[in-house]
């Protein structure tokens, strides 16, 4: 247990997503997306990931990662490119997610269009995700 967190019932999406050797991902200095409606496309998350710096981590709170998703977050997991963590949870998770970080959930059309400046993320100090739960140190 993170000193200072609020656990949460979301979880990590892919064991193959955990960055420690007891099956976490543990990110700092984390910038938050959550979102409304499952995360379907690369596509829609490629505007919020280019605005940012590459070292910066990412959280994206959903209902659903497709496989696709999964796929190019391993990628760029292993590769060193960018933390991404991907956590699913149901709504209610994911707004106290958004509380906590000062964020809103964002529709799917909002990220279909561009439409999410950076502004519009929130952030946390710590987040640690497993497959069990998320813990989060703002």
């Amino acid at each position: 247990m993170l000193k200072g967190a609020t656990t949460l019932a979301l979880t990590l999406a892919s064991p193959d997503l955990a960055t420690n050797a007891d099956h976490r991902s543990l990110a700092s200095d984390v910038r938050v997306l959550v979102c409304d409606d499952p995360a379907t496309t690369v596509r829609e998350l490629m505007p919020v990931w280019q605005a940012l710096p590459p070292s910066q981590a990412v959280t994206i709170a959903a209902p659903a990662f497709s496989p696709d998703i999964i796929d190019v977050l391993q990628a760029n997991l292993s590769a060193g490119t960018r933390l991404v963590q991907a956590l699913l949870g149901d709504g209610d998770a994911r707004r106290q997610l958004a509380e906590l970080t000062g964020t809103t959930p964002q529709p799917r059309f909002e990220l279909q269009a561009g439409g999410v400046p950076p502004t519009a993320l929130g952030h946390a100090s710590v987040i640690a995700a497993s497959s069990k739960d998320t813990q989060v140190v703002v």
